[in-house]
């Protein structure tokens, strides 16, 4: 990633004629110069913010415990429903284990409707996430890998240790996660715990399949 980040610097400095025609010793003291002009100008001033730990600290003071509580019966059934889609190895045999994979978590939130269209201006894209109020595949793979960020992070340089649980979502994982989508889809101002709860009963329950809230 920053590898990348260095190439991209050194071509907007030589799309912008800092670097063509410059010496070697040149163009390798210009180098710095050009990645600090990216980074403080253009990247990080735009590039949008990880509040994973915001949220989570918002989750632990907000009452979302509360409205997880009060929905549990039913999201139990739904993250049971949807962890027994996949039966490859990497799933526990034990049904009572069964962890979410994220296959199965874009396979709930499809059958849910919950991905919209993305919104255009100017003929491109707004945001990789999609539209400011737009939810799309990209914004739901990022919730997924956010969901279990701390594995991912704890194994980032060990490939094999990546399998199982480590990329599957726990039950506790599936509620952070659709909290992060409440927050996304739920346009109305309010506490974090409200947009899940109007989310949850206006929104996701309503459009889960009736087969997987029958359990």
């Amino acid at each position: 990633f920053l590898g990348a980040l260095v190439r991209v610097a050194l071509e907007a400095s030589r799309g912008a004629g800092q670097l063509s025609g410059a010496s070697a010793k040149l163009a390798a003291l210009a180098r710095p110069a050009a990645v600090e002009k990216l980074l403080s100008e253009r990247v990080l001033p735009r590039a949008k913010k990880d509040r994973s730990d915001e949220l989570r600290l918002q989750m632990a003071k907000d009452g979302v415990g509360d409205v997880a509580v009060r929905h549990a019966g039913a999201l139990q059934r739904v993250y049971r429903y949807y962890s027994q889609m996949d039966s490859s190895d990497a799933e526990v045999v034990d049904d009572h284990d069964k962890t979410l994979n994220c296959y199965e978590w874009m396979e709930l939130l499809q059958e849910c409707g919950l991905f919209e269209r993305q919104r255009q201006r100017g003929g491109r894209r707004s945001s990789i996430m999609g539209s400011e109020t737009g939810f799309g595949r990209p914004a739901a793979v990022a919730i997924f890998v956010q969901a279990n960020a701390e594995e991912w992070n704890e194994h980032l340089h060990s490939s094999e240790q990546l399998t199982g649980e480590s990329v599957q979502m726990t039950y506790t994982e599936f509620v952070e996660a659709l909290v992060r989508v409440a927050d996304l889809k739920v346009e109305e101002q309010g506490t974090l715990a409200a947009k899940l709860d109007a989310f949850l009963q206006n929104t996701f329950l309503p459009a889960v399949p009736q087969q997987a809230l029958d359990g």
